[in-house]
């Protein structure tokens, strides 16, 4: 399940109380919920992004990696 409509909420009120937000996201598929969480987690000055899944998508990790 995608918590894209979710992500900016997030980021802006839970995550902006954290000097360096880290997250540990658990099941990434196709990077749904993954991508534009760390495009928001970036407007951070500092954080950790942690993503696992048992079957890693190649498409979703070069997205990342650009």
């Amino acid at each position: 399940m995608s918590y894209l409509g979710f992500v900016k909420t997030l980021c802006e009120g839970y995550l902006a109380g954290f000097p360096e937000p880290r997250v540990l996201e658990i099941g990434v598929h196709r990077g749904q919920t993954a991508l534009p969480l760390i495009h928001n987690l970036s407007l951070f000055s500092k954080f950790t992004y942690v993503g696992l899944d048992i079957l890693p998508c190649k498409l979703v990790i070069e997205q990342v990696s650009q």
